[in-house]
């Protein structure tokens, strides 16, 4: 199966670690978010619904509270709704609600193990904490304080200080209000998580891991490291790697960026420097031809320009670099084959 590699650079030389991202999370965060929609639109229709109902069934029970007072004691009241029927009715719609309370709440129950699954996948954390709380017992520590007011979502969470919530699991008696909230900060909690799975991607794409030659093509004959020089056969360190291929082979960008240098650069003959963004950067010298220019845009596997011997070079090949600070590094940490 497809999947994404998220690479973590480390600033100095070091072991580079792994994170495996499923292409498919873009769209599954995107169904989570629709879902949550269609939760707050069913439940806020159903609310009104069923509030409509309970102020009629309270202005009936004062009716029939003053019919009472008044030396009324008949069980038939107004509009010939008895009593007993009017108890049926009020248990009945109760049982409704607190059904479908019930039904909600498993659902965003699952929203929540899913989305926890998804940033365990991602490596991504949230930007707050959920805090644990035990609603199995009743040996809770002492609670009160004066009576606040209701929670604002939008200045909540504008300052980031929402934990996501235990609302549901936190009360003894659920109301609307709090599947509201809970809806709201769990729609938060995915938005922020597919920035967080689109920021990543961006970082994937420009992490400099593609084999830097057409076609995975190119033969390694010099590692980065201390070798013979070719020239002066004396011991000297070589920045990067010399990859062997046929005179003309297209040489493609690693990663996504832009194109801060194209043209000769003394040894390294003609040469393309691209800059990935957190201070890397990768070099690609003797070419024959160059495809692009300064300040260009790049994709990871666009052609830039195609093997060559220009400048200090002994036959057909390309010399690749990658830098981190101007620090050259070793390539094979990142290039993936």
């Amino acid at each position: 199966m497809k999947s994404w590699t998220i690479i973590r650079l480390p600033k100095k030389e070091g072991e580079k670690i792994h994170i495996r991202l499923s292409p498919s999370v873009f769209g599954f965060i995107l169904l989570l978010i629709a879902v949550l929609t269609f939760f707050t639109s069913f439940l806020y229709t159903r609310q009104h619904i069923i509030s409509t109902h309970l102020s009629e069934l309270k202005q009936i029970n004062r009716n029939l509270e003053y019919a009472t007072g008044n030396g009324n004691t008949s069980p038939t009241v107004a509009n010939g709704v008895s009593e007993e029927e009017l108890r049926r009715i009020e248990n009945q719609l109760r049982s409704e609600y607190e059904s479908t309370i019930a039904v909600i709440t498993s659902q965003l129950n699952e929203l929540l193990e899913i989305e926890t699954k998804a940033r365990q996948a991602t490596g991504l954390t949230p930007k707050y904490k959920t805090p644990a709380v035990d609603t199995t017992s009743r040996k809770e520590g002492g609670k009160g304080g004066p009576v606040g007011k209701p929670m604002n979502m939008e200045f909540q969470a504008s300052r980031n200080s929402i934990s996501v919530p235990t609302l549901l699991r936190s009360s003894n008696r659920l109301s609307a209000d709090l599947i509201l909230q809970e809806i709201a900060l769990r729609k938060i909690g995915l938005q922020d998580l597919l920035k967080g799975v689109e920021a990543q991607n961006v970082k994937i794409e420009r992490t400099p891991n593609s084999w830097p030659i057409a076609k995975r093509m190119g033969k390694l004959m010099s590692y980065f490291g201390y070798r013979r020089d070719p020239f002066t056969n004396r011991i000297k360190h070589h920045d990067g790697l010399d990859i062997s291929a046929p005179y003309g082979t297209q040489v493609i960008s690693a990663g996504k960026g832009t194109v801060s240098f194209a043209g000769r650069e003394g040894d390294y003959g003609n040469m393309v420097i691209i800059d990935h963004g957190d201070g890397i950067q990768t070099a690609y010298a003797h070419l024959s031809q160059i495809n692009v220019t300064v300040g260009q845009k790049v994709e990871k596997g666009q052609v830039i320009g195609a093997v060559g011997s220009t400048g200090r070079s002994t036959g057909p090949h390309l010399h690749f670099e990658v830098r981190i600070g101007k620090q050259a590094v070793n390539p094979l940490k990142y290039l993936s084959r």
